[in-house]
């Protein structure tokens, strides 16, 4: 029989956050997807403004509030892979704190388990750093969640207190959207739960708490359609706007996204799947609303995410979180909180790919301990720790981190006389851009930080998650090297000028904004099924 779980003395809360602190530090690296952000980030402190490439404004990062935050950690420290994973580390500290905080006194307990069973997932744990977003995810799933679900914010009383409530989770919902757009699925329905309670006392007086939940984003896609041109990050239109890739291809590479995820890191989705199914049965509203925002993100993740991502478990981390939180709110019993915990320990030990064991000869990736799997999916953070030098422990005294081959290319290209480069390194453009500097252009074949490439159709039928290689235009490489529209095709010469006219042309001029509305009514889109037709 095991034994019933107390409540966690002092002593033994501090040794479980040290041990998630280890983890934290074992799992710590920065992506070279990261450094595209970083280098619009420097640009901007340089006085560039929020651009790419510094001739033309492209929002080619989709994690508008991760951003400002990075920038303003750059502000202090001026320096991002050290600065990216200490601030990952503390909001990942933060998220974990918070929720103890939000535990009432007789579910202390909970603590434990909760802790244990994020060790377990390599999903989660890979990406706790990595640069990218996804730590700022988790604080905006506890912080709305967490009240949502544990009642520790009051019950509303009145009208007033009811605003008040309703514009709360308005606004961690509207955050998180700004924080990275597909995350809002996951706080859809609750937020929608919230509304439909509400209606019935606050009638015409909801529209105010409404409209300033919803400020934040609101704010943000105005200034990215009067800044950028376009709401949406330019990565949307690389991605899955434009590409011409059928809809039964998305769902194979979806399917294969799964599979990989249960061969790979089996707890992580498996949890998931648990959860789902106790949320129907022993659920109230609010958790099933919260399992309902899980089964629309995995659906997006099935028909969309697993196409934009060749990192193995990323879209599956922050889901991750709201699952384990979720169990937290189930009637669990202590006795099941310590065969829970007890679980989570044994997958902690005997998983081959656990988190906890990442910086040792334990750790086995998957492909074959090469990690890289089919379909072009890949153990990122084990290539990243064990082949390249962006890793916390591929730390070397002398050097400067990041210690890898496409950053030195990338200083290589800064320091010739050319301006203008086809590619990154290796087709990569994060590390290679960054190092390049403000005074060179580079033609992004994958399109995630080109303009006009984003909006062709690929030109590869062996594409792989997140890259989808375009063909570079007749006049297209001249073009850029002159400043002028030299593009040979008549129609794309014309799209190719509308669109130099949003991210080139003065921001208030009124034919930007003529060509703004163009672009993004689809009427201009004529021109490019007409190129595609012929090419």
């Amino acid at each position: 029989m095991l034994p019933t779980m107390r409540t966690p003395s002092k002593g033994c809360l501090l040794v479980i956050v040290a041990i998630f602190v280890y983890a934290l530090l074992s799992n710590a690296w920065v992506v070279d997807d990261a450094y595209i952000t970083f280098r619009s980030v420097s640009n901007w402190h340089d006085g560039f403004g929020l651009r790419w490439n510094v001739g033309e404004r492209v929002q080619v990062y989709t994690h508008p509030l991760w951003m400002l935050i990075i920038s303003l950690g750059y502000l202090l420290t001026n320096e991002f892979f050290y600065t990216a994973i200490a601030i990952s580390g503390l909001l990942c500290v933060a998220t974990i704190w918070l929720m103890l905080r939000l535990l009432s006194s007789e579910d202390k307990w909970k603590f434990i388990p909760f802790v244990l069973l994020l060790l377990g997932s390599k999903a989660f744990m890979d990406f706790t750093s990595s640069g990218l977003e996804n730590p700022l995810s988790y604080f905006f799933v506890v912080l709305f969640y967490g009240p949502f679900l544990l009642s520790s914010m009051p019950a509303p009383i009145d009208s007033r207190s009811l605003r008040h409530y309703v514009t709360y989770f308005g606004l961690i919902a509207s955050l998180a959207f700004v924080n990275r757009i597909d995350t809002v699925l996951l706080f859809a329905p609750a937020l929608s739960y919230i509304v439909f309670k509400s209606v019935r006392l606050l009638k015409w007086r909801l529209t105010g708490p409404i409209l300033i939940g919803a400020a934040p984003a609101l704010a943000w896609l105005l200034f990215s359609l009067v800044y950028y041109g376009f709401p949406f990050p330019n990565t949307y239109y690389a991605k899955s706007a434009y590409i011409g890739i059928a809809a039964a291809d998305f769902l194979r590479q979806g399917f294969a996204y799964y599979i990989n995820s249960l061969a790979w890191d089996p707890p992580t989705l498996g949890a998931i799947a648990i959860l789902l199914v106790l949320a129907i049965r022993e659920g109230n509203a609010k958790i099933r609303c919260g399992a309902a925002g899980l089964v629309l993100y995995l659906l997006y993740v099935l028909r969309v995410g697993a196409s934009g991502t060749h990192m193995s478990g990323r879209f599956f981390s922050v889901p991750y979180l709201l699952a384990i939180v979720l169990l937290m709110a189930l009637p669990i019993s202590r006795r099941a909180g310590t065969a829970i915990s007890a679980l989570a320990i044994a997958l902690i030990f005997f998983c081959p790919m656990s988190p906890m064991k990442a910086n040792t000869g334990d750790y086995h990736s998957g492909g074959e301990g090469t990690g890289s799997g089919r379909n072009g999916i890949l153990d990122t953070r084990f290539l990243v720790q064990r082949h390249d030098g962006s890793s916390l422990f591929n730390f070397e005294r002398m050097k400067e981190m990041p210690n890898m081959r496409w950053h030195d290319e990338g200083r290589l290209f800064h320091e010739s006389p050319e301006q203008v480069k086809v590619g990154g390194s290796n087709a990569a453009v994060g590390f290679f851009g960054f190092a390049a500097g403000p005074n060179k252009t580079i033609i992004d074949t994958f399109g995630l930080t080109d303009a006009l490439l984003a909006r062709l159709p690929t030109r590869s039928v062996n594409w792989y998650g997140g890259h989808f290689e375009r063909k570079i235009p007749d006049g297209y490489e001249e073009s850029v090297r002159s400043n002028k529209n030299l593009i040979v095709d008549p129609d794309l010469r014309a799209y190719y000028g509308k669109l130099l006219l949003v991210t080139q042309e003065s921001i208030f001029s009124s034919a930007r904004f003529r060509a703004i509305w163009e672009l993004n009514s689809g009427s201009a889109d004529s021109l490019l099924r007409a190129y595609a037709e012929r090419h």
